[in-house]
């Protein structure tokens, strides 16, 4: 028995999931086509016997009895873990945390030696940092020259320029 084309389309024209177009050629062609159509009864057929299927009410002493035989299978497996004290030992552990945190900030806070202006060090960052990190070169507070194009400005771009380009010749400096 040979397949037809129209066969692998039956499957998404049966769940209405065709565009209009392609629903009127199946339909079209299922009428010519006898394997076609038995393909297309078949389904019909399968899909009313499970739309006429129940499923069976359950009253709530059965709900209870189903809830404890699976309370009752999880605490006779060796080694499973039950929810609630999983949850209570990460509630603890994050409990835990804020506090010893909050004590290190607070003995941080009374200690004036370690965050006071004494012992704190400022560094400012090199400029070819400064360009790297922010992708803008504007001139910053230590440029006194107006020009973008300050010494400290062509150093940065030629470094960045040799690192993109290691082996190859700098078509970009002049020849001395």
């Amino acid at each position: 028995m040979s397949q037809c084309n129209c066969q692998s389309l039956l499957g998404t024209y049966h769940d209405r999931e065709l565009d209009r177009l392609a629903s009127r050629e199946v339909e079209l062609h299922v009428q010519d086509c006898e394997l076609c159509a038995a393909e297309l009864a078949f389904m019909r057929g399968i899909s009313a016997r499970i739309a006429d299927i129940q499923p069976p009410e359950i009253t709530l002493a059965e709900l209870a009895r189903i809830h404890d035989a699976i309370d009752q299978a999880a605490e006779d497996q060796p080694g499973s873990l039950s929810l609630m004290p999983t949850m209570r030992f990460l509630g603890a552990l994050a409990a835990s945390i804020l506090i010893i945190s909050a004590v290190w900030l607070l003995d941080l806070r009374a200690r004036p030696e370690v965050v006071g202006p004494s012992t704190a060090t400022l560094a400012l960052a090199p400029e070819w940092e400064h360009i790297a990190v922010t992708l803008h070169a504007d001139p910053r507070l230590t440029i006194v020259d107006d020009s973008l194009f300050s010494p400290r400005f062509a150093l940065a771009v030629e470094w960045m320029l040799d690192s993109l380009t290691p082996l190859e010749p700098k078509p970009w400096v002049k020849p001395s």
